[in-house]
């Protein structure tokens, strides 16, 4: 029997007592830290390591996994300290060095390893892992999972991939389950290019080797996942009209599919990804074009109804039957992009230009048909959008100075789903600095915005970063505005009630912290706090006593009268997480807090969605086999207070703020109209392997899942995550 389909053996829905979470995470972390000193003690030739070994891991695994440079692309400086993620070093391709490509991506990189590397499985797991930030986890695979940032909602993040915005046409939301992890940089977060809160960035894996490289990452899971990720390079020097230059050719394809632990209700049907680039480069000037064109496939059921009453029967597999277990989601879609770079204006540095011309088709059926409340009703809704995006870097004294400009216009939706809605279009202007003055790096930026529904609205950011005494300080405060989605203003018709009167929305946000390392030990502080004023979100319309999985099928676009005030506090500690060989550990811990939480009932219903505490951890060890192989074995857990979370709404794949009163307790000792569910945690073993340029991934996660410790975790009602799922991966790099 697969691991993942153990649960609890009294189906009859006998004795269901539930030990305390942090009991079980206890027992769990007490048998881990055995276990790793088991191992320390039984692999030979590797104790003596622990106790003097000061040796670090780069923080670029593209230096130490024998990948070259990444030299086709640059990153505009956000500061005018060093870029720490390492990709830009001496040219490699040949006696002169081509112009790279720049790609403007503000911020810090979430986790300076190539995202190939990683035993993460989608984007959002890694933007999950940011500082400050709560993953909301509906568990199977493919499935859109959300992301809160510094306590904002998951609404307030934008998702840029390369130079275009990567969100969904009509939902608004950012479609990570889309984007490969396989074709992509170390993501970075930072301020939003187009005035939104908070954004994410991604850019396409640049490889600045002359051997041709092949790329394969492949992961499978115990609920029947499998994907694979090709990417191939190839260069060849090549002269067109005279200049020498450089040619890449890069073709990349994805494939996954997965049965799910219920089939048929939470199947991957299908993904299918495919990515063509070719790019000229001379010493002036730049030329690219590539397409990506994807076809994503899964199921959307409704959640797992409690059976005879009791909510805890969710997480017994033998009993769950998923609502609306053939309803799907699909989106198919279509992005063309040409790019050049070269001296645009006479006189100044070499400019970029893009345009990207998209197609999505987003498919959603029912599925209501097997509950007689209808029949199986198929809506389709299919957009094309113009991306454009201009770039033109300055140099004045010491200031160094980014003219950025970005637009879209979007076409009319044809299909059956929405209320109303014409061409939309944005426009999005601004101008960021860069310059170290009285012995501090100095990042500014300003920006004017506009939209069909917001003509202009404004942003602003300052941030400053020192270094005295050899702790690192910074401070920043910004000023956004926040864009609406299609549906939430014309709506998505039966599944999403748009706003009556959209109203400009603002957020104010200020940031300070510091980091320091003091021998073996890093720490890491950083507060926050927040105002959004006119804030807007979907909010479920049911009453407090619909069932438990039935409660977010029709949502309603809302905004609140005063604003909503929060603040939180994140502290970060390591002990010896870069070492390369000994035991290392490191843990984060959020603390967070909505201030005026009695405002109004919309206030209290979203100052629930996200917990008070929230934690991530790991220790483990590492290893250095044979001069050549890397063994890094580790146990982590993520452990949060008591919240009501967010509700999953299917047609959309958007997060929903829950009623304030609902029937959904998750211990049997709470009383029957609690809205809250944990404190909980999750418990997960990990190793990692690198031989040779090769990377193998082991994981089993929520270990004590379906065990008398624990018989079940969720994080959204009623999505239980998979309990006892053993994970397979290997990252292998081809050359030639």
């Amino acid at each position: 029997m697969p691991l993942a389909h153990l649960s609890v053996s009294n189906a009859s829905m006998g004795p269901l007592t539930r030990r305390s979470p942090h009991h079980g995470v206890c027992s769990a972390f007490a048998s881990a830290l055995l276990l790793v000193a088991l191992a320390f003690f039984i692999l030979p030739g590797v104790a003596h390591a622990q106790g003097s070994d000061t040796t670090r891991v780069s923080r670029n695994s593209v230096a130490t996994d024998s990948l070259a440079p990444a030299d086709a692309q640059e990153t505009l400086p956000d500061t005018v300290a060093v870029d720490t993620t390492g990709a830009r070093r001496p040219d490699r391709d040949g006696p002169f060095r081509p112009l790279p490509f720049v790609t403007v991506s503000p911020g810090r990189t979430i986790i300076d390893t190539l995202s190939a590397r990683l035993s993460a499985s989608s984007v959002s797991e890694i933007v999950g892992r940011t500082e400050g930030a709560f993953f909301y986890d509906v568990g199977p695979e493919g499935w859109p999972h959300g992301v809160s940032l510094l306590g904002l909602p998951p609404r307030a993040t934008s998702f840029w991939l390369e130079e275009r915005r990567f969100h969904d046409p009509v939902s608004g939301r950012p479609r990570y389950d889309l984007t490969p992890l396989a074709l992509l940089e170390p993501l970075r977060v930072g301020t939003d290019l187009a005035g939104d809160p908070i954004a994410v960035y991604a850019d396409g894996q640049s490889y600045g080797g002359v051997e041709p490289l092949t790329q394969i990452r492949y992961r499978r899971d115990s609920n029947g996942f499998s994907r694979v990720d090709v990417l191939h390079t190839q260069k060849r020097e090549f002269s067109l009209f005279g200049p020498p230059g450089i040619l890449d050719i890069e073709f990349g394809y994805g494939g996954a599919t997965a049965s799910g632990e219920y089939t048929p209700g939470t199947e991957f049907d299908k993904y299918r990804g495919f990515l063509g680039r070719v790019r000229y480069r001379t010493g002036e000037w730049a030329v690219g074009i590539n397409n990506f064109a994807i076809r994503h496939r899964v199921a959307a059921h409704g959640g797992i109804p409690p059976a005879q009453g009791v909510f805890q029967s969710v997480y017994l597999r033998t009993l769950g039957q998923p609502r609306y277990e053939t309803a799907f989601r699909q989106t198919v879609r279509n992005d063309l992009t040409a790019r050049v770079r070269g001296p645009m204006i006479p006189g100044l540095p070499s400019a970029q230009a893009s345009l990207t011309w998209s197609s999505d088709t987003f498919d959603f059926t029912t599925g209501y048909g097997e509950t007689g409340a209808a029949s199986d009703t198929s809506w389709v809704v299919k957009t094309n959008a113009l991306h454009g995006a201009l770039t033109q870097p300055l140099q004045i004294g010491p200031h160094r100075l980014s003219i950025i400009g970005r637009t879209r216009i979007q076409s009319r939706a044809r299909g059956t789903t929405l209320s109303s809605g014409g061409r939309r279009a944005e426009l999005h202007a601004s101008i960021r600095d860069s310059v170290r003055a009285a012995g501090i790096n100095w990042i500014l930026e300003a920006g004017a915005h506009g939209t069909e529904t917001q003509p202009f609205y404004p942003s602003a950011s300052v941030r400053a970063e020192t270094r005295p005494f050899g702790t690192n300080l910074f401070a920043g405060a910004r000023l956004t505005g926040q864009r609406y989605a299609w549906m939430e203003t014309s709506g998505f018709e039966g599944f999403v009630e748009p706003i009556d009167d959209p109203v400009s929305s603002q957020t104010i946000v200020l940031e300070a912290g510091l980091q320091r390392s003091l021998g073996p030990f890093d720490i890491g502080i950083r507060g926050y706090a927040h105002e959004q004023r006119n804030p807007v979100d979907l909010y479920a319309t049911t009453n407090d006593m619909t069932p438990a999985a039935a409660r977010s099928d029709t949502v309603e676009v809302l905004s609140a009268d005063t604003p909503f005030r929060q603040a939180g506090l994140v502290v970060d500690l390591g002990w010896r997480t870069q070492a390369r060989r000994g035991f290392y550990a490191r843990v984060t811990g959020t603390a967070h807090e909505f201030l005026n939480a009695n405002a109004s009932v919309l206030h209290a219903r979203v100052s629930r969605t996200l917990p008070s505490l929230h934690a991530r951890g790991a220790i483990g060890a590492r290893f250095l086999l044979f001069q050549d192989l890397i063994f890094d074995a580790r146990i982590g857990g993520r452990m949060w207070s008591e919240m009501s979370s967010r509700l999953f709404h299917t047609p959309t794949g958007r997060l929903a703020v829950p009623p304030l009163n609902a029937p959904e307790p998750s211990l049997l000792s709470r009383p029957i109209n609690s809205p809250l569910i944990g404190p909980d945690g999750v418990l997960d073993v990990n190793i990692d392997i690198d031989l040779y340029g090769a990377t193998l991934f082991f994981t089993f996660e929520n270990v004590l899942g379906g065990t008398e410790a624990d018989f079940g975790s969720i994080l959204i009602p009623t999505y239980p995550l998979p309990d006892q799922q053993f994970r397979f991966g290997v990252y292998w790099a081809i050359f030639d």
